[in-house]
């Protein structure tokens, strides 16, 4: 399973962006938005993260499984949280 930081990272290097806040720029975000997924002070929108998947060149499925997990997660919805998790190991395998 991805983190928010392997999307990020993965779309600097493919997109050759030299910071954090070029990505932000790029994605039409606050300077500081990609700074406060980094720090769990945030989690992006549905629509940020198929961006965001777009730069990083990884499945936009995945990514917005990825992300209903991370708010599960984040909100201790354990049910919801292993859910997303059988859907994202599904997606997977069937992508493989």
């Amino acid at each position: 399973m991805n983190s928010i930081d392997d999307y990020v990272d993965r779309a600097l290097k493919k997109k050759r962006f030299q910071s954090d806040r070029q990505l932000s720029t790029a994605l039409g975000l606050s300077l500081g938005a990609v700074g406060a997924w980094r720090t769990r002070r945030a989690i992006p929108s549905e629509e940020s993260m198929v961006k965001l998947a777009g730069f990083a060149n990884m499945d936009a499925e995945i990514a917005l499984l990825e992300l209903g997990w991370w708010r599960s997660v984040s909100r201790n919805e354990h049910a919801a949280a292993t859910t997303y998790q059988k859907l994202i190991e599904h997606h997977s395998q069937m992508a493989a």
